[in-house]
């Protein structure tokens, strides 16, 4: 496949986060991507445990002639790559050193930018991307570094040894032809430099230009939206990170542009009037009501006498799931308790169909009841935006076109979007 120029990389990107092969939606959205002139594709190994970079390998194989940049990430342990990490650590040579220098945060979530971790992690993306190179590798978030609950002597010198490790090994890896160019996805790059736990852009180049005036290191990737601006604050001695970047012809990426983290809680910059379904309080009571009839004959035939709001997860998911300010809060709860929950409840036997449509109808729900919070809350600082002259008073564009559009003209390279239906790649296309 003919390799992308980084010149020709579309300004808006497919962000591959919570998309996977099994939802027909999902592929519908990144062909219609792709179509739009879209060739900047972002995932991580432990996207939807990897279902994501398979998704990604799945649609692009349709599209054999077009030529796409991929970047992927790694340094996350979690789901399925904890088993692989297990695995790395019987039979790596070097498995003390691996394990010394693996980040435990806690039982279902370590972090690793160790190379033998780095090396396996390429490999499976690789595999699951149906491609013998990668366009650009980034270490995902190594300030998990700070967050070691069995370390106790943290500190900046340790944490720039590993950060050269890694990088020494990326530039070999561009060296066999496994990756085109390497970089940095981190939530700490914004940081003021002199902050404790901060990614200090200048400091990881002066460790690259020790490791080669000739490195392949090309793209930084960070969160930026309306609400969190600290790329574009002179954090960095008087210069911004923006700055820095452009100062040293690196590339920009922005990620999470539409979903800002408040004080107040989380905040999405998109606004949802054509997507709202009406729901009545009393239509959401007796949907969940139904569902906790069935919960209920369930738990009957394995405790009896028991009652299900009994269990302190329910009770808690009773009195939340019809208020989640987010999708991303919908998914949480019903992807990683909720439905977990409903299969450990079934453990006797598989559950039907039938005996998932009331709790699928249940998660569309709260879906809708979140777009309609979001989309008051989105509404209510659109026209913050609009008073205060940052987007322009009464354009037919929808708030997400207008804020992403926004972060371009300030002067970032790329802007990462998670586009995981076709709704919203159409809302987006007026951006290409």
């Amino acid at each position: 496949m003919k390799e992308l120029e980084l010149e020709h990389i579309s300004k808006l990107g497919f962000g591959g986060y919570r998309i996977s092969p099994r939802s027909e939606q999902h592929k519908e959205a990144l062909r219609l991507a792709i179509n739009s002139g879209v060739n900047l594709i972002d995932t991580s190994t432990n996207y939807t445990n990897g279902e994501s970079e398979t998704l990604i390998g799945q649609v692009i194989s349709e599209f054999p002639d077009t030529p796409i940049f991929i970047c992927s990430k790694a340094g996350y342990i979690q789901g399925h790559i904890i088993k692989e990490w297990e695995a790395l650590r019987k039979l790596s040579t070097t498995a003390a050193s691996l394990e010394k220098e693996t980040v435990f945060i806690h039982d279902k979530l370590l972090h690793c930018i160790h190379p033998d971790f780095l090396a396996q992690q390429l490999e499976l993306s690789l595999e699951r991307l149906n491609r013998s190179k990668l366009d650009c590798f980034l270490l995902h978030n190594p300030e998990y570094y700070f967050s070691d609950k069995k370390n106790s002597s943290l500190n900046q010198e340790d944490f720039c040894e590993r950060l050269k490790k890694a990088f020494t090994f990326l530039e070999e890896k561009v060296a066999e032809g496994k990756i085109r160019y390497y970089g940095l996805s981190s939530n700490h790059l914004p940081f003021p430099t002199s902050h404790p736990q901060s990614v200090n852009l200048n400091t990881v180049l002066k460790i690259l230009n020790e490791i080669s005036s000739s490195h392949h290191f090309k793209i930084v990737q960070f969160p930026f939206n309306f609400l969190e601006t600290n790329a574009i604050e002179p954090h960095y001695d008087g210069q911004s990170l923006l700055d820095v970047i452009k100062s040293n012809k690196l590339i920009s990426i922005v990620n999470r542009p539409l979903n800002a983290l408040t004080p107040e809680g989380p905040m999405r910059l998109a606004t949802y009037e054509y997507q709202q379904e009406e729901l009545s309080q009393e239509d959401l009571s007796d949907l969940f009501s139904v569902c906790l009839h069935r919960m209920q004959k369930k738990l009957d035939r394995l405790s009896p006498g028991t009652n299900i709001l009994s269990i302190p997860f329910l009770k808690q998911f009773q009195a939340i799931w019809a208020k989640l300010p987010t999708s991303d809060a919908v998914d949480q709860l019903f992807v990683s308790h909720f439905f977990p929950f409903l299969s450990e409840l079934w453990r006797t036997e598989e559950m039907s169909e039938e005996d998932m449509k009331p709790f699928f109808l249940l998660y569309d729900a709260a879906l809708s009841m979140s777009r309609k919070i979001m989309t008051i809350r989105g509404l209510e600082y659109r026209k913050e935006l609009e008073n205060k002259e940052i987007i322009p008073p009464n354009s037919k564009l929808p708030l997400s076109v207008l804020a992403i559009n926004s972060y371009l003209q300030i002067g970032f390279d790329h802007v990462l979007s998670g586009m995981r239906t076709p709704y919203y790649v159409e809302q987006l296309k007026a951006l290409l």
